[in-house]
């Protein structure tokens, strides 16, 4: 059945318990757009009847089971993550997110991202410890110009905890 996207926001809004969901205007301007709008990551077609968007409940249904699923998901790898239990890969996680390399494990926090404070650091997966890092290799073209940084750490050479005696050569 269809409904109208106001009441497929509001219903979104609740269900989900998306506190950070964008205004109606960005909906309706992503529905004009592209024919769908983007609830908490999955796409719901949109149609135009008279004078307003519409949408299929079930599609609103599904989007928040989906990100009701991708919040749990992401709660429990936060909890493992607290607990010291590791996943193969990227893994996010509330808030933030890690990529497992060898015996490291690059952390950040999404708050910290966006606030321009960190983009992350490099903890020991043996001894949960931040790790040092040493740069002896150059700076990357766009670095070494006059432009913004790359934010690659491009200079990064070398990984590694003193505590354990581990370490992992980048690049």
């Amino acid at each position: 059945m269809l409904i109208t996207l106001a009441d497929a926001i509001a219903q979104y809004r609740t269900a989900a318990d998306d506190r950070t969901s964008n205004s109606y205007n960005w909906y309706r301007q992503s529905a004009a757009r592209h024919g769908r709008v983007w609830l908490g990551g999955n796409k719901v077609p949109a149609t135009r009847q008279g004078r307003r968007w519409m949408v299929d409940d079930g599609d609103v249904a599904a989007a928040v089971t989906a990100h009701r699923e991708k919040r749990a998901h992401e709660a429990r790898m936060l909890t493992d993550y607290d607990n010291h239990v590791l996943h193969a890969g990227v893994v996010t996680m509330t808030d933030g997110g890690y990529e497992t390399r060898g015996v490291f494990h690059f952390v950040w926090w999404d708050y910290q991202r966006m606030r321009g404070f960190s983009d992350g650091h490099w903890v020991c997966n043996g001894c949960w410890k931040p790790a040092a890092c040493e740069r002896n290799r150059p700076e990357c073209h766009r670095c070494s110009g006059d432009w913004s940084p790359c934010r690659d750490d491009c200079r990064l050479s070398r990984v590694f905890c003193g505590t354990c005696d581990t370490s992992l050569p980048i690049g």
